[in-house]
């Protein structure tokens, strides 16, 4: 069994914009349990989807997708994906951190704000 995160394990996103972390855990009968955690604490993920493997039939992959909208607290967080199964003796996992943009703006006064 193996877990990936979709992307590079350091995510540049805009705050203020969905995004949807994608975790795919591949091989597992029965499906593997998958689960979101920022910094140690559980999320909600918004989806998940198990279907037949595509390189065994007898194993089934599981895709867990969590959508954030970070904002600049998420800065240099760590997202991670962790897969469970009974036939394992710890959990399996990998992470991704997300850094945090933010776009500058002028105000017709001239004034500089961040978002």
């Amino acid at each position: 069994m193996s877990v990936e995160i979709e992307g590079e394990p350091r995510l540049s996103l805009i705050a203020g914009q969905a995004y949807n972390l994608t975790c795919r855990v591949f091989g597992g009968r029965p499906a593997p349990g998958v689960s979101w955690q920022r910094d140690g604490q559980a999320m909600n993920a918004n989806t998940n989807e198990t279907r037949e493997s595509a390189t065994d039939s007898r194993l089934q992959d599981t895709v867990a997708r969590l959508t954030v909208v970070p904002d600049l607290d998420d800065h240099d967080q760590v997202y991670r994906c962790q897969a469970t199964h009974p036939a394992l003796t710890a959990a399996i996992a990998t992470q991704v951190t997300i850094n945090v943009m933010c776009t500058l703006y002028s105000s017709p006064s001239g004034n500089t704000y961040n978002t």
